[in-house]
């Protein structure tokens, strides 16, 4: 059997293993699987199907990116899988505490990806769930927010800063970004003269 084929039968152990998911992520209410629970899943399948999973942390010119191997225990014939990364930073914590972070949670999502670990309650990066995290933690812009906006304009260098740094305090819906917008367009024209 190949090391290919021992990984299509951890997967299938996995798939049909029944397990609670222990985390709580209470401010965006959802459960996810720890670190620890891929951990033991993928070690049990492992451990049925005469498999090792070697992980490191390596980078490069650009960036981290995490490597982890599949090895066939009995032929030492082997799956490598990379992805890219990034050490966080964190508050409150030393380096070693963000690379140990970026360790544990990179090694976690490569699993999950390797041996196929669904981990789909929800999908963060739907553009429903980010309207909604975005409606819910910003007001939207109203017209006296952006007229006070603009009274600052000078602050910033050209439209796409001003507009990113209103996005950053309000929501702003099309209609407020043109406003903002016109106003540099309008400066521009008048320069331009």
């Amino acid at each position: 059997m190949t090391v290919f084929e021992k990984l299509a039968n951890a997967r299938q152990q996995i798939a049909s293993t029944k397990m609670e998911k222990a985390g709580k992520n209470t401010f965006s209410n959802y459960n996810y699987f720890t670190p620890e629970q891929v951990q033991y899943l993928v070690q049990k399948a492992n451990e049925s199907c005469g498999l090792i999973s070697l992980f490191s942390l390596e980078r490069n010119e650009f960036w981290e990116y995490g490597v982890l191997e599949i090895i066939d225990v009995e032929t030492w014939e082997k799956i490598t899988v990379k992805g890219a990364t990034a050490i966080p930073e964190i508050k409150a914590t030393n380096v070693a505490q963000q690379i140990w972070g970026c360790y544990t949670y990179t090694n976690r999502y490569l699993l999950q990806l390797t041996y196929w670990i669904a981990d789909n309650t929800l999908d963060f990066d739907t553009t429903e769930n980010t309207m909604k995290t975005a409606w819910a933690e910003k007001p939207k812009m109203t017209d006296v927010q952006y007229k006070n906006f603009i009274k600052v304009k000078d602050s910033y260098s050209w439209a796409d800063e001003a507009v990113r740094k209103a996005k950053e305090k309000y929501i702003v819906d099309d209609v407020m970004e043109g406003k903002i917008r016109s106003v540099y367009i309008k400066d521009a024209i008048v320069w331009q003269k």
